[in-house]
């Protein structure tokens, strides 16, 4: 037997690597990120490192504990095609929370069952305490009440050009002013003068204070609450006191005029019936005295002189007599 036997059979196989994507660069806008931005545009530049084409990529940003993706769709993208070496740029919109601490932060985009991730930085935003001096109490259409607020730079570096603004829909006036720059918890008072609606409603009404300022080469604000309390107008017992015044003045002087004013009426009355009651020889008598030629043409003048009153004159005539 001895018989040996070879047989030759083709195999096909395929050979391939794997994709790997790295991230060059990125960038934002704008380039100086603070906590509470909003819709920061976030580029990605990917490149392809692996050895193999990235052939309908699938991203999606899962972002960070205090970075997220500003919507759901402003999170996710695709890349059809990557060859090996070449590189794609993304671009995203993040929103940045509010409390988040300064520093670098981790970002992780998922490409579909790869992780890719990069670091972004936050600086600290610059902290204001504002408070009203006094209680800020108005009354509906009152005009020229002074707002004095304290605000303090709660930061520890400088920041410049700061600005106060009032809003609310009842008050006019000096609504604005400027402070410019203040040192590291610098304290500053500022003081506006407004006119209240006539429309006001009494009660609380809110009253929104923004303070902008300049930081690291960007126009940063910030809004805070205060309280205005609106009563209604009452008026002060001072006038109330002064009308009763002016009303017993005003009776005094109004009961003493009639008082005299009778009193000369009936002391005129009184002399005239007596004048008139002189008896007609009397009178001829009297005449003759004085030389007086015709009595029924002659006006007899009386003064009456008292101790009470200056000289009251009335006149008799002579058809009377």
């Amino acid at each position: 037997y001895g018989n040996y036997y070879n047989r030759l059979q083709g195999v096909g196989f395929k050979v391939e690597g794997s994709w790997e994507l790295s991230v060059l660069q990125t960038k934002t806008m704008p380039a100086i990120l603070f906590p509470g931005d909003k819709n920061v545009r976030l580029t990605v530049y990917l490149a392809n490192i692996g050895d193999y084409m990235a052939k309908n990529v699938n991203l999606t940003l899962i972002g960070g504990e205090f970075i997220k993706p500003a919507t759901t769709s402003a999170g996710t993208a695709f890349i059809p095609y990557l060859p090996v070496g070449e590189k794609a740029i993304l671009v995203f919109l993040i929103n940045i929370d509010e409390e988040t601490p300064p520093g670098n932060h981790e970002i992780i985009i998922k490409a579909d069952s790869q992780n890719v991730m990069f670091k972004i930085s936050v600086l600290e935003k610059a902290e204001f305490k504002v408070s009203n001096v006094t209680k800020i109490e108005v009354y509906p259409g009152q005009r020229g009440y002074s707002i004095t607020l304290s605000v303090e730079n709660d930061s520890d570096f400088t920041v410049e050009d700061v600005r106060i603004d009032l809003y609310s829909p009842f008050i006019t006036g000096t609504v604005s002013t400027r402070i410019g720059e203040m040192q590291r918890h610098e304290k500053r008072l500022a003081v506006f003068e407004v006119d209240v609606d006539d429309a006001t409603p009494i009660g609380q009404v809110p009253l929104e204070v923004r303070v902008s300022w300049s930081q690291d080469g960007r126009s940063l604000s910030e809004s805070y609450r205060l309280a205005i309390n609106v009563y209604e107008r009452k008026i002060p017992l001072t006038f109330y006191i002064a009308l009763v015044v002016l009303i017993a003045v005003s009776f005094a002087v109004f009961f003493r005029k009639t008082t005299l004013f009778k009193i000369l009426k009936e002391k005129i009355s009184y002399f005239r019936v007596k004048a008139i009651n002189v008896p007609r020889k009397a009178m001829l008598d009297a005449a003759k005295t004085v030389k007086v030629p015709n009595i029924k043409e002659t006006t007899i003048n009386i003064k009456i002189l008292t101790s009470r009153f200056s000289a009251v004159s009335f006149e008799s005539f002579a058809p009377m007599l």
